[in-house]
């Protein structure tokens, strides 16, 4: 009878020992997942901000390429 009781308390204790570690890789987990996607966003954001940033730029350029253009025609 004390063996079995014994044996019922350890099995109990490793469920639980089970659930902190469950919850524990849980957590893990989601705090990595959510640093990657934060990272992720960041990262595509910066590029995306660059992109638009080098169209501008392009764009400026190209204008200005334009301009300079006329004015040898004419000059």
């Amino acid at each position: 009878m004390n063996n079995k009781s014994e044996t019922y308390f350890v099995l109990a204790e490793n469920k639980n020992a089970i659930r902190v570690i469950v919850v524990v890789v849980v957590v893990v987990v989601v705090v990595v997942v959510v640093v990657v996607v934060v990272v992720v966003v960041v990262v595509v954001e910066v590029v995306v901000v660059e992109v638009i940033k080098m169209k501008a730029n392009a764009k400026l350029l190209g204008y200005i390429d334009i301009e300079t253009r006329i004015q040898w025609m004419h000059g």
